[in-house]
């Protein structure tokens, strides 16, 4: 009777495939891999991580005189919220190009059509293929250019208990603990 085992042998087949096709990691959440993060509704973000949003937190409200350990005791805790970048979709593209196309029937209408400002053979077929071309060339031209939204969407929230910001500030920044030291 065999006794089945947990540790590989060297014949496994499994050892092969795992060094020729190693397994991805699993993605980081949302809250971990976003682009930006903020600790109340900013108009614009700057904060590219928890621990430099945590430090500008502390620079807004720090007061003069109060031990920063204190500081963080009195305010805590306190809730980050991470934003990602919106991406702009097809179907932004497509809106814009019949907004597009809507502009550039009314001056040619306007510029070259008769006395009713209709242009003979512009019908709705045109209006389409030139929505579909002017789709096209935006989504090209945004891509080649690396034309990105400015426009965050909040992809998640975390709250930090005073002892997790002191823990978060305490490496990233220790000289901020300084004052305290004998």
């Amino acid at each position: 009777m065999t006794i089945p085992t947990t540790e590989p042998r060297d014949d496994d087949p499994s050892l092969l495939r795992d060094a020729c096709y190693p397994q991805p990691t699993p993605p980081a959440s949302p809250f971990d891999s976003a682009t930006y993060y903020d600790w109340k509704d900013s108009e614009s973000l700057s904060c590219e991580s928890v621990e430099e949003c945590l430090e500008r937190w502390l620079d807004d409200n720090y007061e003069k005189g109060v031990n920063v350990r204190e500081q963080i005791k009195r305010d805590c805790p306190i809730k980050i919220t991470a934003y990602e970048r919106k991406p702009i979709e097809p179907s932004d593209l497509q809106s814009t190009a019949e907004s597009l196309v809507e502009q550039a029937q009314e001056w040619f209408a306007e510029e070259f059509g008769d006395q009713d400002n209709e242009i003979p053979g512009w019908n709705a077929d045109v209006d389409k293929e030139l929505a579909a071309g002017f789709a096209e060339v935006m989504a090209r031209v945004f891509a080649a250019r690396e034309i990105e939204s400015w426009q965050c969407e909040q992809v998640g929230a975390r709250t930090y208990s005073a002892e997790e910001v002191e823990k978060i500030l305490r490496e990233h920044e220790p000289s901020l603990f300084e004052e305290e030291a004998p």
